[in-house]
């Protein structure tokens, strides 16, 4: 599901936020183990990613990680903009990956 036009990304609210990568990106992360005891481990790019994404209340104190996870392949994250911001949510995710190239 793509964004709403109609929607005030920089109001109160709690955002699910998904990133794909890039086809020629490494892997994020591997996963080992077994399905009833997967073990996830980050590669260096996702150890970046995880600093980035813990990262986001120095952009603004109003923003607060819930949760992330990141897969090989894409992330996932839960993001509380607890006021108003001054700029929509899209530009802070975009100084994050900004950040982290």
């Amino acid at each position: 599901m793509g964004r709403d036009p109609k929607h005030d990304y920089r109001g109160r609210s709690i955002y699910h936020i998904t990133i794909s990568k890039a086809p020629a990106c490494p892997p994020f992360s591997k996963i080992s183990g077994s399905p009833l005891n997967p073990l996830v481990s980050r590669t260096i790019i996702g150890e970046i990613i995880e600093q980035q994404i813990l990262n986001f209340p120095n952009l603004h104190p109003s923003l607060q990680i819930l949760q992330y996870v990141i897969m090989p392949d894409h992330i996932h994250f839960a993001i509380f903009a607890r006021d108003y911001l001054p700029r929509a949510l899209g530009r802070y995710i975009g100084m994050r990956k900004e950040a982290s190239v």
